[in-house]
């Protein structure tokens, strides 16, 4: 038989996502990230000051990684991208 445990965590984000994947934590700067695939958006929540940022998409991404403090990988249904953080431009950079 199952045990059940009670949650003894703490929710982060109040953001439904409809298939939320992809989490990773950046120690450059304090943050989580993750993608709402279906959603099409990439979320970022800044660990000190509770604030997190929702940025749209255009393609359906399922994981982001830090490149530099310009530029993250952005892996989708499309292909490989880099985006550029301050204006969220997304450039190809390889075809899955």
């Amino acid at each position: 038989m199952a045990s059940i445990h009670p949650f003894n965590g703490t929710v982060l984000s109040s953001a439904l996502c409809e298939l939320g994947e992809g989490i990773s934590f950046e120690a450059e700067t304090n943050s989580l990230w993750w993608c709402n695939i279906l959603g099409r958006a990439l979320h970022s929540l800044d660990l000190a000051s509770g604030e997190e940022t929702i940025h749209p998409l255009p393609v359906m991404a399922s994981v982001v990684a830090r490149i530099d403090a310009d530029r993250q990988l952005i892996g989708s249904d499309e292909g490989l991208f880099i985006r550029n953080r301050a204006t969220g431009e997304l450039a190809p950079h390889g075809e899955l």
